[in-house]
């Protein structure tokens, strides 16, 4: 083991992509900070990784990333602990396809919108003070494939989360993946030099039966005859590794990754500098943060 290791956090990290992630981290003598928000799987995942790998320095850390709560004192709570963190990966996302309606959280938000786009948002300002006791701090947010074909992705700023407009999941989920595209292209433009930034665009992954079981009949069918030409999560997690601790990447910042450690384009949506410039003052105004105030460090 190092005797300084890099500290990595990852969301969503009890199963899938983000177990793989964690699984290869721990390998390699990297302190591992597994964020879930289910103790129990959070439990199960930890005593499986450590026991895998032997690496008892990686731990686990309860957060719903659909509640800014939630977020706030584990944020607080991570800074005590660690002070330093040197790579951060928003993995954890909600995809619900049981929803048929939007579902609000306590804090009045869509569920699927605040989890994946809200959450990481207000978390990576709050870890920032963390990120800059880095030497080579990392940010990793992650894309989908989906968002290529889906065209009905469109970011409405008089109803963001889609709360009073005609729900569907889909629709939900890739709004809030383009408007996380969206935050990452800018944070990289703000911090370029101080943090690197990049997106993951994770394709066709096969799922677990864990979670091929909770689905409905009809797509557990679909993830079935998909799960055929699906690729592995231990084949996706090789770019999360590259990304988060290669040399030959440093300074390479706003950027779209796909699974051949290639760089692909931004869905065209993503790329209005005038509407990301909105979205990130709006949301910035929702949460109650600024990320002004620490642009000089």
């Amino acid at each position: 083991m190092e005797v300084n290791p890099r500290i990595c956090l990852i969301t969503g990290a009890n199963s899938g992509i983000g177990k793989a992630v964690a699984l290869q981290f721990a390998r390699l003598g990297i302190k591992v900070i597994i964020a879930c928000r289910n103790e129990d799987r959070g439990k199960q995942a930890l005593r499986e990784i450590q026991e895998e790998t032997g690496n008892l320095l990686t731990e686990l850390m309860i957060v719903d990333l659909s509640s800014m709560s939630s977020i706030r004192k584990f944020s607080n709570d991570f800074q005590k602990k660690f002070q330093r963190l040197d790579v951060l990966i928003h993995n954890g996302a909600n995809f619900d396809h049981t929803l048929r309606r939007a579902v609000l959280t306590e804090d009045g938000f869509e569920t699927i919108f605040a989890t994946n786009y809200l959450g990481p948002f207000l978390m990576t300002r709050l870890l920032l003070p963390c990120l800059f006791k880095s030497s080579q701090p990392r940010l990793l947010t992650v894309g989908t494939k989906g968002l290529d074909f889906y065209p009905f992705a469109n970011l409405n700023f008089d109803d963001l989360d889609l709360k009073n407009s005609n729900f569907t999941t889909a629709k939900a989920y890739y709004n809030s993946k383009l408007a996380l595209l969206m935050f990452t292209i800018n944070f990289a433009n703000r911090f370029k030099g101080k943090i690197d930034a990049n997106c993951i665009r994770v394709t066709n992954v096969a799922i677990g039966n864990d979670r091929l079981i909770t689905l409905p009949w009809y797509l557990r069918y679909v993830y079935f005859i998909k799960r055929q030409f699906s690729i592995t999560p231990e084949q996706m997690s090789k770019i999360y590794i590259t990304l988060a601790l290669s040399s030959e990447i440093e300074g390479m910042t706003g950027l779209y990754w796909d699974e051949n450690n290639k760089i692909v384009n931004f869905p065209s949506k993503a790329l209005n500098g005038e509407i990301r410039e909105r979205l990130w003052n709006i949301t910035e105004d929702i949460l109650g943060v600024s990320f002004r105030d620490v642009l000089v460090i």
